[in-house]
C-alpha cells in the first residue's frame, strides 16, 4: 500500500515523509528567532545611543539655566526669571523621559542592575524635594511630607528608589489642580517600610487600573495632560527588583494613593527571581511582592 514504506534516496536510512519539511521549519524558526534577537539588540543599542546623545546637551542646558536663575551672570527681571525657569523645567522633563527610556532599555537588554547599600529614606526624600522644587513652584502644588519617627534603614539602590518615587510624586502633581496638595508619607509596618503618595486630583477610573503598569498606558482622565505613560512602568521595574510591591488605590474624581512597600535592610537579600503583573482587585491595582534580580552590593 502507498505510505507503508518510508520514502528516501541515497544510502543509509530512508527519511519518512514530512521529516524534511519539519527540519526546514525548525531551521526557519531558529533563523527567525536569531533575526528577532538581533533586531532587539539593535533597537536597544540605538535607544541607548540616542538617549545618551540627548542627555549630554540637556545637562548643559540645565546647568546654564540654573546658573542664570541663581543670577551668576547678573540680576534678572521677573519676566526673565520666568522665562529661564520655564527653560529649566522643560529641560528637566526631557531629562526625566530620557532616564525612563534608558531604564526600560536596560531592562530589555537584561543589563539592569542595582548597587544596593544601606540608605536613609529621609535623605532620599529630602533630595526628591530639592529636585521637584521647580515643578512645585510652576504648579503651585504644595508637597506635605509626613515621616514616622525612627524609620529603619533600607538596603537599596538609593538613586533608583529616588527615581521611582520622583515618578510617583510628579504624577501626583500632574493630576492635581493648581494650588492642590500632595502628601508623601512613610512608616514601618512589620518587616517593611511603606511610602505613600496621596493626591486630591482627577483620579483613575477603576476599569482602567489593571493597565496602570503597562508601558505607554495613559488613563482616559489624563488625555489632556503631558506624559509618555512610562513612569509607572519604571516604578514597577525598580520596586520589583528590590523585592517590593506597588499598590494603587483610586477612583475618578476621588484622588489617588500610590504606595510602595520595601523590605527593611535585613530582609533585602538577592535571590534572582522575578514576578510579573498582579491583576487589579476592585479599585486597587497591585504589582510586585517579588524576589530581587540583578542586584549588586557595594
Amino acid at each position: 500500500m502507498i505510505g507503508d514504506e518510508p520514502v528516501g534516496t541515497g544510502p543509509g536510512p530512508a527519511t519518512p515523509v514530512g521529516a524534511s519539511a519539519d527540519s526546514d521549519d525548525e531551521a526557519d524558526g531558529g533563523a527567525a528567532e536569531t533575526g528577532l534577537d538581533e533586531l532587539v539588540d539593535l533597537k536597544n543599542d540605538l535607544v541607548a545611543l540616542i538617549s545618551q546623545e540627548l542627555r549630554n546637551p540637556l545637562t548643559g542646558i540645565r546647568g546654564y539655566s540654573q546658573m542664570l536663575i541663581g543670577e551668576r551672570a547678573g540680576p534678572l527681571t521677573d519676566t526673565q526669571r520666568k522665562m529661564v525657569t520655564a527653560i529649566d523645567l522643560c529641560a528637566y522633563r526631557l531629562h526625566t523621559i530620557i532616564e525612563d527610556i534608558l531604564v526600560l532599555s536596560s531592562i530589555d537588554s537584561s543589563i539592569f542592575g542595582l548597587m544596593v547599600r544601606p540608605a536613609d529614606l529621609q535623605g532620599i526624600i529630602e533630595r526628591i524635594r530639592e529636585r521637584i522644587g521647580g515643578t512645585l513652584d510652576a504648579t503651585g502644588v504644595v508637597l506635605v511630607v509626613d515621616l514616622a519617627p525612627e524609620l529603619p534603614s533600607l538596603c537599596v539602590d538609593s538613586r533608583q528608589i529616588e527615581r521611582a518615587l520622583i515618578n510617583i510624586v510628579e504624577n501626583a502633581i500632574k493630576f492635581s489642580a493648581q494650588g492642590g496638595t500632595v502628601t508623601l508619607s512613610a512608616a514601618q509596618y512589620d518587616e517593611e517600610v511603606r511610602v505613600s503618595v496621596r493626591d486630591e486630583g482627577i483620579g483613575i477610573p477603576s476599569d482602567e487600573q489593571h493597565q496602570l503598569f503597562n508601558r505607554f498606558f495613559r488613563a482616559s482622565t489624563a488625555n489632556e495632560l503631558e506624559g509618555t505613560g512610562l513612569g509607572l512602568a519604571v516604578v514597577k521595574a525598580i520596586v520589583e527588583r528590590h523585592g517590593g510591591s506597588v499598590r494603587v488605590v483610586s477612583d475618578r474624581n476621588q484622588g489617588t494613593v500610590v504606595t510602595v512597600s520595601l523590605p527593611v535592610a535585613a530582609e533585602n537579600s538577592p535571590t534572582g527571581a522575578e514576578v510579573g503583573h498582579v491583576p487589579t482587585v476592585g479599585n486597587t491595582a497591585t504589582v510586585g511582592d517579588t524576589a530581587t534580580a540583578g542586584i549588586r552590593t557595594g
